[in-house]
């Protein structure tokens, strides 16, 4: 059918935010930051508690279910929420018929998942498979209900909105649910029982903040329009969700549930950088990109702040996890995860090539090179399952390798790719990098040191991490103080006073205390 016969003035353009977008963008970054590091406080808080009430089969039981779960909802509604985003005309017509296709597509999944559950779970030894995958089927349905209320409010940048919804709804599911059912002994059900409670409360608090027009329509050129940066958004959401989950799958299927538990808790921080940058820039930086897809140096410039912004408080994290990993493990997760260090520091080193992708991600869907990417991701992908079908042969340890040789090569070609989008060199790039590097090492190396001299002492793990810790967070003050251009390069720093001059005049009084003159 077509809707727009006839139908003209019912039509309506929905326009952006009309805030000036450096403001949305720096105001949407400490949002989505504030989002991040209270689901973050919370996930360290709830992972300390059911970490020590489940056992690794139970983590890793739920952590196929999820793999096979997470990527058919890549599939959910073929890109229609992200076109929403980035269509520049948007009307009433497109809104309608992409709530009606990812309805469609929501409930196919949700009775496909039903129907084949059973032969799925013949591929996982683990109890009580298929009952899970059922139950976990229905969050497609869940889900695809909010699509296009989620899609409106990034496009419209309400990032406080959105932001407080997903901490509600991981706190529902995780604190108020999977806590109290492990305490009462579901074992893996508390972890099923929690992702649902999630789903359900984040969309309906999306159809809640966001309402439009709930009609169905069926308008096949309205759906085109959106499938045409869908389609190459989805194949490149396949490549690379498939390329997360190939290891774990490997893992699981070869070394067995045990073995699974452990890799996916060491591969836990490596999703968790992921997770921070695309939750606390990602979803701000592709709605601004967009914008700024047809303005080249502007775009230019965006990208290559962001670089350094990331770099610069992403690299010293990243070195001194690996420093003090056995002190993490053993607080984060208990003394009976110890086999867990190895592969965490091996990962780690990942974490940074799994935010620049992410990163250039935001870039690269902005400008609409969406299939490019996608041949890359399939690339990506085939790595990954070299890497871990070798390595399974000599172990979980061996898997670790070759995912991280893997996220290397795949951060390095979607660099390349960014770098011809907006046509930058090398030089420039590397501007992002050297003095994140520089930092960082310095960093590093009194963290060694440090946590070198405390462990010989036999100081407990958490007096060298609050040690290390709060040690490096003076040396970065001052770094700032001696020279801010040499520690964080000319556009880190650009970056850095960019979002101070965006906070609270009271906050800018206690920085400038430790920062000095020179953050203003």
């Amino acid at each position: 059918m077509t809707a727009r016969k006839g139908k003209q003035a019912k039509r309506k353009v929905f326009c952006r935010n009309t805030i000036p977008l450096t403001d949305q963008a720096i105001q949407g970054i400490m949002w989505t930051g504030f989002r991040t590091i209270l689901i973050y406080a919370l996930r360290t808080i709830t992972l300390m508690v059911l970490a020590r009430l489940l056992s690794p089969e139970d983590f890793g039981t739920m952590t196929a279910a999820t793999a096979v779960v997470g990527f058919l909802s890549v599939l959910q509604d073929l890109g229609i929420g992200q076109a929403l985003v980035q269509y520049s005309a948007l009307e009433v017509v497109h809104i309608r018929a992409g709530f009606t296709f990812s309805l469609v597509v929501g409930a196919g999944l949700t009775l496909g998942v039903w129907r084949v559950a059973p032969t799925i779970a013949r591929f996982f030894p683990f109890e009580g498979m298929a009952t899970i995958l059922r139950v976990l089927a229905f969050s497609f349905l869940l889900t695809d209900t909010s699509v296009v209320a989620r899609a409106l409010l990034q496009r419209e940048m309400r990032f406080r909105a959105l932001a407080g919804l997903e901490a509600l709804s991981y706190a529902v599911g995780y604190v108020a649910v999977a806590i109290p059912l492990a305490i009462f002994g579901f074992k893996v059900w508390a972890l099923v029982g929690a992702y649902l409670a999630e789903v359900f409360v984040s969309s309906m608090g999306a159809l809640l903040l966001r309402p439009h027009d709930f009609r169905p329509l069926l308008d096949g050129c309205a759906i085109k329009e959106l499938l045409k940066f869908g389609g190459g958004y989805t194949i490149t959401r396949i490549a690379n969700y498939a390329s997360t989950q190939a290891d774990k799958v490997v893992v699981g299927r070869w070394l067995g549930a045990y073995q699974l538990g452990i890799y996916s808790r060491a591969y836990y921080f490596v999703a968790t950088a992921s997770t921070f940058v695309e939750s606390t820039f990602g979803r701000v930086l592709f709605p601004v990109m967009t914008q700024l897809q047809h303005e080249q140096e502007r775009l230019a410039s965006t990208y290559l702040h962001a670089l350094s912004l990331i770099n610069l408080m992403l690299c010293p994290i990243v070195i001194i996890s690996i420093v003090i990993a056995p002190e993490l493990i053993n607080v984060l997760l208990g003394k009976q995860w110890v086999e867990t260090v190895f592969p965490f520091r091996l990962l780690a080193s990942g974490m940074w090539f799994v935010t620049l992708y992410e990163v250039s991600f935001c870039l690269i869907k902005a400008k609409g090179a969406v299939y490019p990417l996608g041949k890359m991701q399939i690339l990506y992908f085939g790595l990954v399952i070299v890497g871990a079908l070798l390595g399974q042969r000599w172990g979980v340890n061996a898997v670790a390798v070759g995912v991280m040789i893997a996220m290397a090569v795949n951060a390095l070609m979607i660099i390349v790719l960014s770098l011809q989008l907006v046509q930058m060199a090398w030089r420039d790039i590397c501007s992002a990098f050297v003095p994140a590097l520089i930092s960082g090492g310095i960093l590093g190396l009194w963290g060694w040191l440090i946590s070198e001299t405390l462990r010989s002492f036999n100081f407990p793990s958490i007096a060298v991490i609050l040690v290390v810790g709060l040690g490096s967070l003076i040396i970065w003050f001052l770094f700032w103080r001696l020279s801010p251009t040499f520690f964080f390069g000319s556009i880190g720093t650009e970056a850095i006073r960019m979002v101070l001059s965006k906070v609270s005049p009271r906050v800018q009084a206690v920085l400038r205390f430790f920062l000095g003159a020179k953050s203003r």
